[in-house]
C-alpha cells in the first residue's frame, strides 16, 4: 500500500496511477505507527492504547475525561437554554420583592413559612401531584399575584436543583464505568423544563 500524506494525520491511499482510484482517510499515530481510524474501535477522545493482546482499544481514562467534558457542556447548555443567567438573577429579586409584598398584605405570614410553602408547591408541580393552576386556585385572591410570582420562581429554582442533581448522578456513573462499552452506552437525558402559564 502506498500512502501520500495530505495533512496532519490525513493520508491518501494510492491504489494505481489513476487519481480517481485514490482513497482519502484519517489516521492516528500510535507509538510511531500510523493506523487508519476506521480500522480502530470507536473512541470519542481520539486516544487509543494497546491491550495485552496487541489490539488497539480506546483509552478508558481519556474516554471518561471526554464524557465528563461532554456532560459539563451539555448540562450547562441545557440549563442556560431554558433558564439563562439573567433570568436566574432577576428571580432572586422577584423572590425577595414578592415575599415582602405578601408579608405586608398578610401579617400572619413569616418569610420562612412563605419559602417553605413555595418549596412544597414547587415539588408538587414538578412531581405531577398538582398543577400550577390548582395550587393558585387555593390561595386568597388578594395575594394571588404575588404567590404566582413566588411559585414560578420556586419551580424554576427546584427544576435547576434537580438538573444539577442529575448532573452529579451522571458524573458518578461515568467515573464508575469499568469498560469503554459501558461508558459509550451512557446518554444524558435531563428533566424537562416545567411549563407554567
Amino acid at each position: 500500500m502506498i500512502l501520500r500524506k495530505i495533512g496532519p494525520n490525513k493520508f491518501v491511499q494510492v491504489k494505481s496511477v489513476d487519481p480517481s482510484e485514490e482513497e482519502e482517510f484519517l489516521t492516528v499515530n500510535i507509538g510511531g505507527e500510523f493506523i487508519r481510524v476506521d480500522d480502530l474501535p470507536v473512541s470519542y477522545s481520539g486516544i487509543w492504547i494497546q491491550d495485552s493482546n496487541g489490539n488497539y482499544i480506546p483509552d478508558l481514562d481519556a474516554e471518561k475525561k471526554y464524557y465528563l467534558q461532554k456532560l459539563d457542556k451539555e448540562c450547562t447548555d441545557y440549563i442556560l437554554s431554558y433558564y439563562p443567567d439573567t433570568k436566574q438573577k432577576s428571580d432572586l429579586f422577584d423572590k425577595e420583592y414578592h415575599a415582602a409584598a405578601l408579608l405586608m398584605i398578610n401579617s400572619s405570614y413569616n418569610s420562612d413559612q412563605l419559602y417553605k410553602l413555595c418549596g412544597n408547591f414547587a415539588n408538587e408541580i414538578l412531581d405531577g401531584m398538582k398543577t400550577f393552576e390548582e395550587i393558585l386556585s387555593t390561595l386568597p385572591e388578594i395575594e394571588r399575584f404575588h404567590w404566582e410570582q413566588l411559585i414560578k420562581v420556586s419551580v424554576r429554582t427546584a427544576w435547576l436543583q434537580r438538573v444539577k442533581y442529575q448532573y452529579y448522578q451522571y458524573k458518578e456513573k461515568i467515573m464508575k464505568c469499568n469498560s469503554v462499552d459501558e461508558l459509550h452506552s451512557i446518554t444524558f437525558n435531563f428533566l424537562p423544563f416545567p411549563k407554567l402559564s
